[in-house]
């Protein structure tokens, strides 16, 4: 008898160069069920990142089978992209590569301070500097870039042109690419007021890859702001599902939020945005969601809260800076859904 960690040992002295990652599986079966388990291993260190075990079978094999592709796909990239982030961190700054730097901006990225989006911005320019072919880095630094607009006091001429460029840049040298054509979707969109060309870009990026994450949020962002509303809230929860590991999922709670604000159902937007706060309590969305929210429940107090809340981590952002984020979308989706965040703003007490 063979010990697991012995047939592990086996198994990865037989792992060609360079493989980081081992994905293993085994079937048992008991009639007509099955029961699947699926582990992710750290090959260099053995190390256990994620386990999981699937029951079903019988008349819905298939669809059995399909469920749990689509799991492992949710479940798996998040753990590898945080395994990843792991190790760019520890290396040494000498040895970093494109695809390094690219990691480390990554948790910058996410954050919505001053200094953590220049920082973000610094290292993936640095990645496309040091790799001009690296399609992801290159939209990934478009959308750094687009970060400044919502987040930030504005973007700059030259930052929204260098954005564009990016953008324009990442679709060249990664054609096909779902994630690279979903974001630089959302840049031609924020930026260069291509709303339509970005809706059939998302609509693409969706169809080729259904399962990630980052694709079906950011479709789901721009149905929610000028597209199909339902459809929009609809995908968030399905990113959600997808993948409920990932590393910005406070986002897709938020969106939920909004896409109920808009819907008029402010209880229901209170309470996703009240989930994403407790997943990332310096969101900003999820606060302006909130506040909103209150105020249109007439929970002034709290309302007011929420806002104190926003003001602490952004003391920029005025109701004139969400009004000029808003303008980014085409009419008349613009007046139906963004005002009602407006209102709610002015009603809570955020400074014009």
């Amino acid at each position: 008898m063979v010990s697991r960690s012995s047939a592990f040992s086996d198994r990865e002295r037989r792992l060609e160069p360079g493989v980081r990652y081992l994905l293993e599986g085994t079937i048992r079966r008991h009639g007509p069920q099955l029961r699947v388990s699926v582990r992710l291993v750290e090959a260099e260190t053995a190390t256990h990142l994620w386990a999981q075990q699937f029951n079903g079978g019988g008349a819905e094999l298939f669809a059995f089978l399909d469920g749990i592709v689509e799991a492992v796909v949710g479940f798996v990239e998040p753990e590898i992209r945080k395994a990843e982030i792991e190790r760019a961190r520890r290396k040494h700054p000498g040895n970093l590569d494109a695809y390094d730097y690219y990691l480390r901006a990554l948790p910058l990225f996410r954050g919505t301070s001053a200094a953590g989006r220049a920082e973000a911005i610094r290292l993936l320019e640095e990645s496309v500097r040091l790799d001009p072919g690296f399609a992801t880095g290159l939209a990934y630094a478009a959308w750094a870039y687009e970060r400044q607009e919502t987040f930030g006091p504005g973007a700059t001429p030259a930052e929204r042109a260098r954005a564009l460029e990016l953008a324009e840049s990442a679709l060249v040298v990664g054609s096909g690419d779902p994630l690279v054509g979903a974001i630089a979707g959302l840049v031609l969109m924020a930026f260069g007021g291509q709303w339509q060309r970005c809706l059939v870009m998302m609509s693409e990026a969706m169809t080729a890859n259904p399962n990630n994450a980052t694709v079906l949020s950011l479709t789901a962002f721009c149905n929610m702001m000028f597209g199909d509303l339902d459809f929009g809230r609809d995908l968030y929860l399905r990113a959600f599902e997808a993948s409920p590991g990932a590393l910005d999922n406070y986002e897709l709670l938020v969106g939920v939020g909004l896409a109920d604000l808009f819907k008029h159902e402010y209880q229901e937007a209170a309470n996703w945005s009240l989930r994403s706060i407790a997943a990332n309590g310096d969101w900003l969305a999820a606060y302006w969601t909130l506040a909103a929210a209150y105020a249109h429940l007439d929970r002034i107090e709290e309302a007011q809260a929420a806002v104190a809340a926003i003001l602490k981590r952004a003391p920029h952002l005025r109701v004139s800076s969400m009004i000029r984020n808003g303008n980014r979308f085409p009419e008349p989706f613009r007046g139906q859904r963004h005002d009602v965040l407006i209102e709610g703003l002015r009603k809570a007490g955020l400074p014009e």
